[in-house]
């Protein structure tokens, strides 16, 4: 989709693509260490 690549797109819809992705990146990050058994039984 050639809409999403443009750089001047609204303010919002980037603020929203980066919330999305940082909560992506923190989920990641929270199964990647409920894999190696740190987190424990939090989640």
């Amino acid at each position: 989709m050639p809409a999403l690549r443009r750089p001047h797109h609204s303010p919002m819809h980037a603020g929203v693509v980066l919330g999305v992705s940082g909560f992506v990146l923190l989920l990641a990050v929270v199964h990647v260490l409920r894999a190696f058994g740190i987190v424990g039984g939090i989640c």
